[in-house]
């Protein structure tokens, strides 16, 4: 059985925050990481509907002074003010979880450098959006999931 592996998906955008843990926590099963979103409350409503439609549970963002870092084997940050925001609470509140994870993932934050666009604020674009979120988080997906997976 893989050892338990949390995530946390921060953006400055909630949005953004919200559906990327979406689509990394696609398909769930029992037996799965924990991905959670981090950041500000998602401002397009439609997102949820939009991505319920077309397979993803996305979940309103939790706040980050909701978040305990000593929780948190992973974080994900989309922004560099989310990643100084992360390292900051860590350093505050910390510290990050040293299990098989950090052997794999040395720094509990990273930096990830995937372009994604500003999500769309208006009509049907909303489905569009999320899909490409998934292709582009492929690659990110399958490395977290092998890091689960290996920790047995």
């Amino acid at each position: 059985m893989p050892q338990s592996f949390r995530i946390a998906v921060i953006s400055s955008d909630g949005d953004t925050a919200a559906v990327i843990a979406a689509v990394l926590s696609h398909p769930f099963n029992s037996v799965n990481p924990i991905f959670v979103a981090v950041g500000s409350p998602v401002s397009n409503r439609r997102l949820f509907q939009d991505g319920y439609s077309i397979g993803f549970q996305i979940n309103e963002p939790i706040g980050l002074g909701w978040i305990n870092p000593k929780w948190v084997d992973l974080w994900l940050a989309f922004d560099d003010g989310s990643a100084t925001m992360a390292k900051a609470v860590i350093k505050e509140r910390g510290p990050a979880p040293k299990n098989f994870y950090r052997t794999v993932f040395p720094e509990p934050v990273i930096r990830v450098t995937i372009a994604i666009s500003h999500p769309p604020t208006y009509g049907n674009q909303t489905s569009g959006w999320i899909s490409s979120i998934n292709d582009k988080i492929g690659p990110l997906k399958i490395t977290l999931l092998k890091a689960f997976y290996d920790s047995q």
